[in-house]
């Protein structure tokens, strides 16, 4: 009886996650979608290559909010090491390629992670 209560829905958690990831997604793109016209269009400056910077660093900042909201990555983690996994096969795309992206996201995560 003590078991049975104690067994907590992960489905209800992973959907709120999956939600979360989708409200960044989009709320990324249409940041940077600003950005982007903002600073093409309208910011006159003697600094290209910082304009170009801006630019390219927009951009990779969507694209990892597009890889998470298509991996859908799930962490685990317990007392000092942590799993990365996903369920997803985004695009209907074959396991190989699914595994790649999820590789390339924690690759930035953990790079981003150690150097702050």
């Amino acid at each position: 009886m003590f078991l049975n209560s104690t067994v907590i829905d992960f489905s209800k958690w992973l959907t709120i996650s999956r939600v979360i990831a989708s409200v960044g997604f989009y709320s990324t793109l249409v940041s940077v979608a600003i950005f982007l016209v903002l600073t093409v269009f309208y910011v006159r400056t003697n600094y290209d290559n910082y304009k170009r910077y801006m630019i390219v660093f927009s951009l990779l900042g969507f694209c990892l909010a597009a890889i998470e909201a298509a991996v859908n990555p799930v962490f685990h983690s317990y007392n000092a090491g942590f799993v990365m996994f996903s369920l997803a096969h985004p695009f209907n795309a074959s396991t190989e390629f699914a595994f790649t992206l999820l590789c390339e996201f924690i690759f930035v995560n953990v790079e981003k992670r150690n150097s702050s």
